[in-house]
Protein backbone atom coordinates (compact mmCIF):
# COMPACT_ATOMS: atom_id res chain seq x y z
CA UNK A 1 0.00 0.00 0.00
CA UNK A 2 2.69 2.72 0.77
CA UNK A 3 4.62 2.24 -2.54
CA UNK A 4 1.55 2.33 -3.83
CA UNK A 5 0.98 5.70 -2.47
CA UNK A 6 4.80 6.61 -3.03
CA UNK A 7 3.70 5.38 -6.72
CA UNK A 8 0.96 7.45 -7.30
CA UNK A 9 2.84 11.18 -5.71
CA UNK A 10 5.33 10.61 -8.10
CA UNK A 11 3.16 10.11 -10.91
CA UNK A 12 1.61 13.66 -9.50
CA UNK A 13 4.98 14.98 -9.02
CA UNK A 14 6.24 14.05 -12.92
CA UNK A 15 2.79 15.31 -13.90
CA UNK A 16 3.21 19.06 -12.19
CA UNK A 17 6.83 19.06 -13.13
CA UNK A 18 5.99 18.73 -17.30
CA UNK A 19 3.66 20.57 -16.22
CA UNK A 20 5.47 23.27 -14.99
CA UNK A 21 8.31 23.15 -17.73
CA UNK A 22 5.41 23.70 -20.49
CA UNK A 23 4.20 26.36 -19.32
CA UNK A 24 7.82 28.08 -18.87
CA UNK A 25 8.64 27.28 -22.68
CA UNK A 26 5.30 28.80 -23.47
CA UNK A 27 6.07 31.81 -21.68
CA UNK A 28 9.65 32.76 -23.53
CA UNK A 29 9.86 35.16 -25.79
CA UNK A 30 11.06 33.27 -28.34
CA UNK A 31 8.65 34.54 -30.91
CA UNK A 32 8.59 38.62 -30.62
CA UNK A 33 7.24 39.43 -34.33
CA UNK A 34 2.83 39.54 -34.00
CA UNK A 35 1.77 36.22 -34.85
CA UNK A 36 -0.59 34.90 -37.78
CA UNK A 37 0.67 30.76 -37.01
CA UNK A 38 -0.92 28.68 -34.65
CA UNK A 39 1.07 26.45 -32.22
CA UNK A 40 0.26 23.63 -30.81
CA UNK A 41 -1.38 23.71 -27.23
CA UNK A 42 1.45 20.87 -26.18
CA UNK A 43 0.60 21.40 -22.28
CA UNK A 44 -3.17 20.37 -22.91
CA UNK A 45 -2.15 17.72 -25.36
CA UNK A 46 -0.21 16.08 -22.28
CA UNK A 47 -2.89 16.95 -19.42
CA UNK A 48 -5.48 15.08 -22.22
CA UNK A 49 -2.96 12.13 -22.67
CA UNK A 50 -2.04 11.51 -19.01
CA UNK A 51 -6.12 11.57 -17.97
CA UNK A 52 -7.25 9.32 -20.45
CA UNK A 53 -3.53 6.89 -19.76
CA UNK A 54 -3.78 7.56 -15.63
CA UNK A 55 -7.06 8.43 -14.98
CA UNK A 56 -6.15 7.88 -11.25
CA UNK A 57 -3.59 9.98 -10.91
CA UNK A 58 -4.19 12.87 -11.89
CA UNK A 59 -6.58 14.34 -9.32
CA UNK A 60 -9.43 16.85 -10.07
CA UNK A 61 -8.04 19.65 -7.27
CA UNK A 62 -4.62 18.97 -8.97
CA UNK A 63 -5.47 20.21 -12.77
CA UNK A 64 -7.84 22.79 -11.55
CA UNK A 65 -4.79 24.06 -9.91
CA UNK A 66 -2.38 24.23 -12.66
CA UNK A 67 -5.08 25.34 -15.15
CA UNK A 68 -5.97 28.05 -13.25
CA UNK A 69 -2.47 29.12 -12.67
CA UNK A 70 -1.93 28.73 -16.44
CA UNK A 71 -4.79 31.02 -17.13
CA UNK A 72 -3.17 33.22 -14.69
CA UNK A 73 0.05 33.70 -16.04
CA UNK A 74 -0.80 33.31 -19.26
CA UNK A 75 -3.27 36.55 -18.70
CA UNK A 76 -6.14 34.94 -19.88
CA UNK A 77 -9.77 35.93 -18.53
CA UNK A 78 -9.70 34.26 -15.04
CA UNK A 79 -11.20 30.63 -14.91
CA UNK A 80 -12.63 30.52 -18.07
CA UNK A 81 -10.07 28.12 -19.69
CA UNK A 82 -9.50 26.72 -15.95
CA UNK A 83 -12.56 25.88 -15.66
CA UNK A 84 -13.69 24.08 -19.34
CA UNK A 85 -10.57 22.23 -19.49
CA UNK A 86 -11.13 20.69 -15.98
CA UNK A 87 -14.66 19.77 -16.76
CA UNK A 88 -13.57 18.07 -20.26
CA UNK A 89 -10.56 16.51 -18.75
CA UNK A 90 -12.36 14.61 -15.90
CA UNK A 91 -15.32 13.22 -19.12
CA UNK A 92 -12.06 12.00 -20.73
CA UNK A 93 -10.92 10.24 -17.80
CA UNK A 94 -14.51 9.14 -16.82
CA UNK A 95 -14.48 7.49 -20.94
CA UNK A 96 -11.16 6.29 -20.09
CA UNK A 97 -12.41 4.30 -17.03
CA UNK A 98 -15.73 3.53 -18.47
CA UNK A 99 -14.31 1.72 -21.26
CA UNK A 100 -10.81 0.45 -20.12
CA UNK A 101 -8.70 -0.95 -22.51
CA UNK A 102 -9.90 0.46 -26.43
CA UNK A 103 -7.64 1.20 -29.40
CA UNK A 104 -5.91 4.34 -30.05
CA UNK A 105 -7.72 5.69 -32.68
CA UNK A 106 -10.57 5.91 -30.07
CA UNK A 107 -8.52 7.57 -27.51
CA UNK A 108 -7.69 10.30 -30.48
CA UNK A 109 -11.47 10.37 -31.04
CA UNK A 110 -11.88 11.33 -27.53
CA UNK A 111 -9.28 13.84 -27.14
CA UNK A 112 -9.87 15.40 -30.20
CA UNK A 113 -13.75 15.87 -29.05
CA UNK A 114 -12.28 17.23 -25.95
CA UNK A 115 -10.06 19.62 -27.59
CA UNK A 116 -12.50 21.05 -29.93
CA UNK A 117 -15.30 20.87 -26.99
CA UNK A 118 -12.57 23.55 -24.60
CA UNK A 119 -12.11 25.56 -27.61
CA UNK A 120 -16.03 26.29 -28.38
CA UNK A 121 -16.51 26.32 -24.89
CA UNK A 122 -14.39 29.56 -24.14
CA UNK A 123 -15.61 31.09 -27.52
CA UNK A 124 -18.62 30.81 -26.58
CA UNK A 125 -18.75 32.32 -22.71
CA UNK A 126 -16.79 35.13 -23.97
CA UNK A 127 -18.58 35.69 -26.72
CA UNK A 128 -21.45 36.38 -24.07
CA UNK A 129 -19.51 37.89 -21.63
CA UNK A 130 -18.10 40.06 -23.89
CA UNK A 131 -14.59 39.33 -23.22
CA UNK A 132 -12.51 39.97 -26.34
CA UNK A 133 -11.86 36.96 -28.11
CA UNK A 134 -8.81 36.29 -30.80
CA UNK A 135 -9.41 35.45 -34.54
CA UNK A 136 -11.81 32.55 -35.08
CA UNK A 137 -9.50 31.17 -37.80
CA UNK A 138 -6.66 31.41 -35.75
CA UNK A 139 -8.22 29.28 -33.36
CA UNK A 140 -9.21 26.54 -35.21
CA UNK A 141 -5.80 26.32 -36.57
CA UNK A 142 -4.56 26.22 -33.12
CA UNK A 143 -7.32 23.66 -32.30
CA UNK A 144 -6.17 21.42 -35.68
CA UNK A 145 -2.56 21.47 -34.89
CA UNK A 146 -2.87 20.12 -31.46
CA UNK A 147 -5.14 17.72 -32.66
CA UNK A 148 -2.33 16.15 -35.18
CA UNK A 149 0.30 16.67 -32.61
CA UNK A 150 -1.71 14.44 -30.11
CA UNK A 151 -0.39 11.14 -31.84
CA UNK A 152 3.13 12.39 -31.26
CA UNK A 153 2.93 13.39 -27.74
CA UNK A 154 1.14 10.04 -26.41
CA UNK A 155 4.42 8.25 -28.57
CA UNK A 156 6.68 10.33 -26.34
CA UNK A 157 5.54 9.46 -23.25
CA UNK A 158 4.16 6.21 -24.14
CA UNK A 159 7.87 5.06 -25.32
CA UNK A 160 10.03 8.11 -23.82
CA UNK A 161 8.32 8.36 -20.61
CA UNK A 162 7.09 4.60 -20.42
CA UNK A 163 3.50 6.14 -19.85
CA UNK A 164 0.88 3.04 -20.43
CA UNK A 165 -2.70 2.84 -19.98
CA UNK A 166 -3.67 1.17 -16.66
CA UNK A 167 -5.32 -1.96 -16.24
CA UNK A 168 -7.26 -1.71 -13.14
CA UNK A 169 -10.18 -1.19 -14.78
CA UNK A 170 -9.90 -4.06 -16.96
CA UNK A 171 -8.99 -6.41 -13.68
CA UNK A 172 -11.82 -5.13 -11.63
CA UNK A 173 -14.23 -5.90 -14.53
CA UNK A 174 -12.66 -9.74 -14.63
CA UNK A 175 -13.12 -9.53 -11.17
CA UNK A 176 -16.91 -8.93 -11.19
CA UNK A 177 -17.75 -11.10 -13.90
CA UNK A 178 -15.41 -14.39 -11.69
CA UNK A 179 -16.85 -13.26 -8.41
Amino acid sequence: MILMNLNSFSYNLLFMLISCVLIFFRLLPLDTLPKDRAYPDLLLCVIIAWCMRRPTSTPVVLLAILFLFQDILLQRPLGLFATSAVLLCEWCKRQSIRTGEFPFSVEWLTASFAMIMIFFLIRIVASLSLVPTPPLHLGIKEVFVTILVYPFVVLFMRFGMGLRKTQNANRSSKLRKSG
